[in-house]
């Protein structure tokens, strides 16, 4: 799906999105909220904290491989 659709998903769900195809192996999935922490970007191997601030590339935000997950 697109992400405009995953970010709807994941707010009705209380659930991260991430890059179905091409994160694979990365362990990132992303928290969207409406607070000033913005996008909070998770390392799901807990190697790294949590970090705020998401900076997207133009081939994510056009990118259809995108999926909810917890």
């Amino acid at each position: 799906m697109y992400i405009h659709e995953a970010v709807n998903q994941a707010l009705n769900e209380n659930n991260y999105i991430t890059r179905q195809k091409a994160w694979w192996g990365r362990e990132l999935k992303l928290l969207p909220t409406d607070t000033d922490q913005c996008v909070i970007i998770y390392h799901s191997n807990n190697k790294k904290p949590p970090q705020r601030g998401w900076e997207p590339d133009a081939e994510d935000l056009v990118a259809s491989d995108w999926i909810t997950c917890n």
